[in-house]
């Protein structure tokens, strides 16, 4: 990261407040924001959208997930946590470029190996994982499941904080809320979708019977709080608003759905039916593109969180396509990849994404030219998840008998 007197001299904002900025203590003027993504290479329409959700966060004061209809587990009012919010964002400023990332941890300490190699051994089994955007603030920053039905806590320091027995007899999909500290939603295989206090263990509250369907797929909305959609098997697709456990949009498809994913930038929604990918505008439920005539249904679609309207597709025979959302039209493929499984964005770095394979294969590439940046050591066993830490500085992978191993990123260069 460039110094702050050299950030301050080219920029002409003082020093103290580009330091305080990176503090997460208040949400900075965007002036100042606007300095930091200038310094550090960023994209200063995304930043801008992402300072404006901040401050729209920090308007409201109602609570997280709030039915009083039900029990619910004890929650703190989140203006209490908005500068958990606000540091985060600035995090995510503070590290932008992978330049950045390279001079950042040469500053720090390398990660113990042998913590590293315990946490692997203690979460053995585990086939998925997920990490919370809050990181250390949160009362657990990964969740991961195996294929029973529990779900194991751990906290920034790779110790066990709690397991949650979901009554499940397998975890189909788990996921944070981006908004909201310390909530996990869980799918599994009794087609029903239960919101966890991660601090507590305990329920928030679960779908209805409308909702319900084979292992529904779901992803919350990162720029509304509390909300998230929910797919079945029938072809609906739930904008579901959690706060009041109301159903504000309903989408009817033909087919299945498979997948569902948000975009960070424009809020888009991509829904995977069959051999088709439909993007639709979540507010109104408007038709962007349609992706249509693929052999195989897809593995995994994730959109990179820097880059407007880039959608990353796993296809059912292994490759990995880059497609522009808005038009639904391909832009290109990743270079030698020939046996994906999963794929993971990063959060900082524009264009670059981690691809596990079935063979164990791993490596990063970047998407706006295809090619491969770095290779990664073949994980022992078919990779089934996969996902960087909010700070970008670990990747997480996860697979059958291994458990969960995490790389520190130290200097991958390339791109």
């Amino acid at each position: 990261m460039p110094k702050y007197l050299q950030m301050s001299r080219s920029t002409g904002r003082s020093r103290t407040a580009l330091a305080e900025a990176a503090g997460g203590d208040h949400l900075p003027t965007w002036e100042t924001v606007e300095a930091f993504v200038s310094c550090c290479g960023g994209d200063i329409d995304a930043w801008r959208l992402k300072w404006e959700a901040a401050k729209e966060q920090i308007k409201g004061g109602d609570d997280p997930l709030e039915t009083p209809a039900k029990p619910v587990a004890e929650r703190r009012p989140f203006l209490r946590s908005t500068p958990l919010v606000v540091a985060t964002l600035m995090a995510l400023v503070v590290g932008f470029g992978l330049g950045v990332l390279a001079d950042r941890s040469r500053d720090r300490p390398a990660a113990p190996a042998a913590s590293l190699a315990s946490f692997t051994q203690a979460s053995r089994g585990e086939v998925l994982l997920a990490y919370s955007r809050f990181g250390r603030f949160a009362a657990a920053s990964m969740a991961t499941a195996g294929t029973g039905g529990d779900v194991h806590l751990w906290n920034s320091d790779r110790r066990a904080v709690k397991t949650i027995a979901t009554g499940e007899t397998r975890i189909a999909a788990l996921a944070f809320d981006p908004m909201n500290r310390n909530v996990l939603a869980v799918s599994g295989t009794s087609g029903l979708v239960r919101i966890w206090d991660t601090s507590s263990g305990k329920p928030i509250l679960g779908t209805r019977g409308d909702l319900a369907g084979a292992a529904p797929a779901m992803a919350f909305n990162p720029r509304r709080r509390g909300i998230m959609a929910i797919g079945s098997a029938a072809g609906t697709v739930k904008i579901w608003d959690t706060k009041s456990d109301t159903i504000v949009r309903d989408l009817k498809f033909e087919g299945p759905v498979g997948i569902l994913q948000f975009d960070l930038l424009t809020e888009q929604l991509a829904i995977s039916t069959g051999t088709e990918i439909h993007v639709r505008d979540s507010g109104t439920g408007r038709d962007v593109s349609t992706i249509q005539g693929l052999p195989e249904p897809p593995k995994r679609l994730e959109f990179d969180p820097l880059v407007r309207n880039t959608l990353a597709m796993v296809s059912g025979t292994g490759h990995v396509g880059v497609w522009d959302s808005s038009s639904g039209k391909p832009v290109r493929e990743l270079q030698g990849v020939t046996a994906a499984n999963v794929v993971a964005f990063h959060p900082l770095i524009r264009n670059s994404i981690a691809v596990g394979g079935q063979d164990g294969s791993q490596g990063v590439w970047d998407v706006s030219t295809g090619a491969l940046v770095h290779a990664l050591d073949r994980f022992p066993a078919p990779v089934t998840s996969m996902a960087f830490s909010t700070n970008g500085d670990v990747l997480a992978t996860a697979g059958p008998d291994v458990g969960v191993q995490l790389q520190p990123i130290e200097d991958w260069g390339g791109g």
